[in-house]
C-alpha cells in the first residue's frame, strides 16, 4: 500500500482501525486520508469525496471500491458510496503477483489475520506487484444520478482490462459466511462433548 501511495501522492479511506496501525495509519494521516467507522452512517463521507473530487490542490483519495483486498481470481461487487459524488476516477488495477521466499503464501487470502499478512511481508525479500494504470473515467450524465450504474460500469470496465471476472458478492458476504462456518463447527463441537 505504501508504494501505491508514492505513486498517487493521495490519502485513501481507510477503517477506522488503520489509524492505529504504525506507519500506514500514520502515513494516511499525513496524506488527509479518512477513516470510517464500519458500523455508523458515514454520510459526510461522500461530501469529502465529492470536494476532493472537484478541488484542485487537495490530496486526492485513493478508494478501494470492493472494500477490501480480494484473492486476485475475481472483482468483487463494488461499494455504491465511492461512486455517489459523481466526479471522475482513475481506476488502477493491483495483482499481487508473488512473493519469495514464501510464494505459496498469497498475501491477499482474507482468512489470515493481518498481524500475520504483516509479519509474512516483512518476512519476505520481496513482494511483487502489478499497477494498471486505466485511463480517466469521467461520468456521463446518468451516471452523475445513479451511482449503481457508474459502479457496474467502472467494474465493467476493470474487468475487461484484468481479465477478472465479475462476482455479485461483498466482502460482507465472507464474514457472514465465517460466522456460519464458525456457529456450526462450535455446535459440532458441543454435541461431540455431550
Amino acid at each position: 500500500m505504501e508504494l501505491i501511495l508514492s505513486f498517487i501522492t493521495g490519502g485513501f479511506i481507510a477503517k477506522e482501525s488503520v489509524r492505529r496501525m504504525p506507519f500506514i495509519g500514520n502515513i494516511n494521516k499525513c496524506l488527509q486520508g479518512l477513516f470510517v467507522d464500519r458500523k455508523k452512517k458515514n454520510s459526510w463521507i461522500f461530501k469529502e469525496i465529492q470536494k476532493r473530487g472537484e478541488t484542485k490542490g487537495i490530496f486526492p483519495l485513493v478508494i478501494f471500491p470492493e472494500g477490501t483486498t480480494s484473492n486476485n481470481k475475481c472483482l468483487l461487487s463494488f461499494k455504491v458510496g465511492a461512486f455517489s459524488a459523481g466526479v471522475p476516477i482513475q481506476p488502477i488495477i493491483i495483482k499481487y503477483k508473488g512473493c519469495f521466499p514464501l510464494p505459496f503464501l498469497d498475501l491477499t487470502y482474507t482468512y489470515y489475520h493481518p498481524f500475520v499478512v504483516c509479519i509474512a511481508q516483512f518476512c519476505n525479500i520481496y513482494n511483487s506487484i502489478e499497477m494498471t494504470f486505466m485511463d480517466p473515467i469521467i461520468p456521463n450524465t446518468e451516471e452523475k444520478k445513479n451511482p449503481e450504474l457508474y459502479s457496474q460500469n467502472v467494474q465493467k470496465k476493470m474487468s475487461q482490462v484484468s481479465q477478472l471476472p465479475i462476482i455479485n458478492s461483498r466482502y460482507r458476504d465472507a464474514l457472514e459466511y465465517r460466522k456460519i462456518i464458525k456457529r456450526i463447527k462450535e455446535q459440532e463441537k458441543e454435541k461431540k462433548n455431550k
